[in-house]
């Protein structure tokens, strides 16, 4: 009887070994060699102190630090939002190197806005080898690399949460998407830059008029902590109208439409430059929310139109820092991916912030700063004229919201 159990146990076909995906190896090691390499080269930069660290982030850590960590997140300490001063606190209560700590928590933001680029790509080419490009260029851009390990500036934990929001909005969640927009408000007033695209959605039908109450409403609890600890509530919710009258300076690094008139009267023409922005931008939202099918939106459009506005803003206002266009840099890697011919403008949008960068941060004038405004123009114009194409053009994916379809499908 034995013989005859073991005679049936040894014709049972055994299970053949699953083969190597060797495609998704190569991937993740690709993306792994990626990592330590551009991790790398920004730690080789970590020993090094910015103007802007020795002046503002240290100080304010120091005083956080000696004036009891978090309950001093509510002091009137610098022109941030308390958002940042709660990591600055945390830093304190740790034995990492305040220039290690605070380049480390840019990284690691700069690191997740490279992830969602990936992921962004990922809606269009899912399966493909696109969205590894995307993370490795995005992850990589030299801009970037300074930024964070040579600078030790949070662009990019303003940036990863606009890229998150652009990404809920891909996937037609709108409320979550704005959820993630009133995180990156909290952190920079710079997340306005992504206004222009969120006032045409709403006005396209695709954002409700309840979900925009979430931006204001994220700041509002994000400054809940510092005033339990003592802080001003009208002075932590008017932090961003103090600092938009702090700098005076008409020009302040960045190549845009400014450059040309930097040595005029800048008492004059620096309200009055923000009207004309202002002015731009309302003409501009205006065309884009009036032109083509209300309520239609496809996905080639919407990554021109988040990626031109993120450069738009910056382009036309007055008081603009040298390192403004870093959401344009980290937004034009996805609009390369979705229009491989422009991939050039990666390069020119580079080539473009590092005049301003180098000049700031090494004293070097690498070319004319109305040189670079030019090529900034004809950056920002063929863009447009992408734009115009794609908002006639009613083929292709179209954006869906999870509130315009059916119950049925969202449910499942």
């Amino acid at each position: 009887m034995e013989k005859e159990i073991e005679t049936k146990e040894s014709k049972e076909p055994v299970a053949a070994a699953k083969p190597v995906d060797r495609g998704r190896v190569n991937n993740i090691m690709f993306l792994a060699a990626v990592v330590i390499f551009a991790t790398a080269a920004r730690v080789c930069m970590f020993k090094g102190t910015s103007g802007d660290m020795r002046g503002c982030l240290i100080p304010w850590y120091d005083y956080l630090k000696s004036h009891g960590g978090f309950f001093a997140t509510g002091d009137n300490i610098g022109d941030y939002t308390p958002a940042y001063y709660y990591f600055l606190a945390l830093l304190g209560y740790t034995k990492i190197p305040v220039v290690y700590g605070i380049k480390i928590f840019s990284t690691v933001f700069e690191l997740l806005c490279a992830v969602y680029i990936g992921r962004i790509t990922a809606i269009r080419y899912n399966g493909t080898n696109r969205p590894y490009i995307a993370f490795a260029i995005a992850y990589s851009l030299p801009t970037a690399l300074i930024n964070s390990g040579a600078w030790g500036q949070c662009d990019g934990v303003f940036t990863c949460f606009l890229l998150m929001a652009f990404y809920s909005f891909l996937k037609g969640r709108e409320m979550r998407s704005m959820w993630f927009g009133g995180i990156s408000f909290a952190f920079k007033l710079q997340a306005v830059f992504f206004a222009p695209f969120i006032l045409v959605m709403f006005l396209k039908r695709k954002i409700r008029f309840r979900s925009l109450f979430m931006i204001p409403l994220v700041y509002i609890i994000s400054i809940i902590p510092a005033i339990l600890v003592g802080g001003s509530p009208w002075r932590l919710l008017t932090v961003y109208l103090r600092q938009s009258v702090h700098y005076k300076k008409l020009v302040m690094g960045l190549a845009n439409i400014w450059v040309f008139f930097e040595d005029m009267d800048q008492r004059v023409l620096g309200y009055a430059g923000v009207f004309v922005a202002g002015t731009g931008v309302l003409i501009f939202v205006y065309y884009c929310a009036s032109t083509g099918k209300l309520g239609h939106m496809t996905l080639d459009c919407a990554v021109t139109l988040a990626c031109i506005s993120c450069f738009i803003v910056p382009f036309l206002l007055p008081y603009m820092h040298e390192r403004y266009y870093y959401p344009l840099e980290m937004f034009i890697v996805v609009f390369a991916m979705y229009h491989s011919d422009k991939a050039w403008l990666i390069v020119l949008t580079q080539s473009i912030s590092f005049v301003g960068i180098m000049e700031c941060l090494f004293s070097m004038q690498l070319c004319n700063p109305r040189i670079a405004a030019m090529l900034s123009a004809f950056a920002i114009i063929l863009l447009f004229y992408t734009l115009s194409k794609e908002l006639h053009n009613e083929n292709g994916d179209e954006v869906k919201m999870v509130f315009e379809q059916p119950t049925s499908v969202k449910d499942t």
